[in-house]
């Protein structure tokens, strides 16, 4: 029996959006204001949020909380727009995860936004839910 490394579903939509050509280039999993990110400058922020399990094949699907910050709640709506838009037109895209490449089938929206304010670090945010479903190889 041969067993072949999982592809974390977290790494490859973060990936996916880092190469997608959005106008924000500040993408993680975890908030680095305060670190490697200067305070009021705009970035996205990727969670899992859960999922349902697929026993019977290499596929993962996938719910994430999705943050997008900005200087106001004006511009943090201006950069979940961008994201819903890319997230139309995700079918079957193939993404390199570190020596593996997964294959993205979709990611689409699972909620309505809310605008928000993260009190940490004194910045607005607009936060939606998405679903993504990725399979382990790009050849299924």
């Amino acid at each position: 029996m041969t067993i072949t490394a999982v592809i974390d579903p977290l790494a490859t939509v973060i990936q996916y959006l880092k190469g997608a050509g959005l106008s924000v280039t500040q993408i993680a999993e975890k908030s680095r204001y305060g670190d490697t990110w200067d305070a009021g400058t705009r970035g996205i922020v990727v969670r899992l949020d859960g999922g349902s399990p697929e026993i019977d094949l290499p596929v993962q699907a996938v719910r994430l909380e999705v943050r997008c910050y900005a200087e106001n709640s004006f511009y943090a709506l201006q950069v979940l727009g961008e994201l819903i838009t890319l997230s139309r037109s995700i079918d079957r895209e193939p993404v390199v995860v570190g020596a593996n490449t997964a294959l993205l089938y979709y990611l689409v929206q699972a909620s309505g936004p809310s605008v928000l304010m993260d009190m940490d670090i004194s910045m607005d945010f607009a936060l939606m839910f998405f679903e993504a479903e990725i399979a382990e190889s790009a050849v299924l």
